[in-house]
């Protein structure tokens, strides 16, 4: 049946798709095109760069081994200072300032680039033993110049002798002051029993 003006019931319609919302990434969601380059190059088919991966491990090494060195370097330098530190202290005036022998080394840190480590590898104090005129045959005149120089020659001992752990240098300075108290200490035994004119003596140096 036919209806005139009017198309059929069943014609198919024309639908056309709504219309495309704008929409816009979430901050989480954006792409930064240099992060995208960085881990192409830090991953390949989901495994690690061995190029980099080679190069953070010698950046590594190179990291260890300067801690390494400085932490040596630094126990030295912390050793010396005190050894020194200890010699000062006990010597009083007849020890003068410290003196601390200084070393730099550069430690390679991979791509020509270095870093300085600097630390004391060495010290040492002045020292000057007392000045004492030497009787041939000592008088109860001499005694009080003998026990200053006794006083002093025990307090350059105790001085040579301050640190644990004494170098050979050390040990030579605490012989000689040790030799010279014993024999200020003979001398002014001597002294309570004879008369006799005194002649000049030497100053003796050295360093601990």
């Amino acid at each position: 049946m036919f209806v005139s003006g009017f198309q059929s019931a069943t014609a198919p319609r024309q639908v056309s798709p709504p219309a495309a919302k704008p929409t816009s990434l979430q901050p989480s969601q954006r792409v930064n095109p240099f992060q995208q380059s960085q881990s192409a190059q830090q991953t390949r088919f989901g495994q690690t760069n061995p190029f980099m991966a080679a190069q953070q491990a010698q950046q590594k090494a190179f990291e260890n081994r300067y801690n390494q060195m400085n932490a040596q370097a630094m126990a030295r330098h912390h050793h010396v200072v005190s050894h020194e530190q200890a010699h000062a202290a006990k010597a009083g005036s007849f020890g003068g300032g410290i003196h601390l022998d200084y070393k730099t080394i550069q430690v390679p840190m991979g791509q020509g680039k270095t870093r300085t480590i600097r630390y004391a590898a060495s010290g040492h104090v002045p020292v000057s033993f007392p000045s004492v005129n030497i009787p041939k045959q000592p008088t109860q005149a001499h005694i009080g110049e003998l026990s200053k120089a006794q006083r002093g020659f025990q307090q350059i001992l105790a001085a040579a002798t301050a640190p644990q752990d004494m170098s050979g240098a050390d040990a030579g300075v605490a012989a000689t002051a040790s030799a010279m108290a014993n024999k200020m200490g003979e001398l002014i035994s001597q002294a309570y029993k004879r008369h006799a004119t005194p002649h000049n003596g030497s100053r003796l140096n050295a360093i601990v």
